[in-house]
């Protein structure tokens, strides 16, 4: 896999949500949903910093995530979020220039301990796990926002190896189908 095909599929996942957020309000980015006490704003803050924490580590290789700032301003105004979002999709370009990169992750493995591992990674690793990370969280923004009408494409929230699984079931029901369809002539 490449730089650029990771890239372009973690550019793909945001821009469903940058289009998402654009048609958010400013009460319901805050809104604080009963069934997880999370704001969509608190999703999306916690999307945004691990993007950052990613792009911080590479002048020094080192990345942990569980380090984010956490920073309120990101939750609480959608226009910050949208910012940070564009910002983020213009980083993710200067990334194609770079090539892959070797990066030590540092994470932790037991709260109660408070034990944390260290694993050696690559950037396009990273990259995909945020592009998973990512449909994770809009997976529960999709949940959330269910009861406030608000449409979004079949593909938000939705990780990519299910979407091709969804995609061959449906060319072999057509297949099937078409078959069944013959042999009633």
């Amino acid at each position: 896999m490449s730089i650029t095909m990771a890239v372009q599929g973690n550019k793909t996942t945001l821009s469903d949500l940058e289009s998402f957020l654009s048609e958010l309000t400013e009460p319901l980015f805050l809104l604080i949903h009963p069934q997880t006490r999370y704001s969509a704003g608190e999703q999306v803050r916690h999307i945004l910093e691990h993007y950052q924490m990613l792009f911080g580590s590479l002048t020094t290789g080192v990345l942990c995530y569980d380090q984010r700032p956490r920073n309120k301003r990101l939750e609480s105004s959608l226009g910050e979020a949208l910012s940070t979002l564009h910002d983020i999709t213009l980083q993710l370009d200067t990334l194609c220039s770079e090539g892959d990169k070797a990066l030590s992750l540092t994470c932790a493995v037991d709260g109660c301990q408070q034990r944390n591992a260290t694993i050696e990674t690559t950037l396009i690793r990273e990259l995909l796990f945020l592009q998973n990370h990512t449909i994770h969280h809009m997976a529960i923004l999709k949940i959330l926002f269910q009861e406030h009408d608000k449409t979004l494409p079949d593909r938000f929230g939705v990780a990519p190896a299910t979407l091709q699984y969804q995609s061959t079931c449906e060319a072999t029901s057509t297949l099937r189908d078409e078959a069944s369809a013959s042999k009633i002539r």
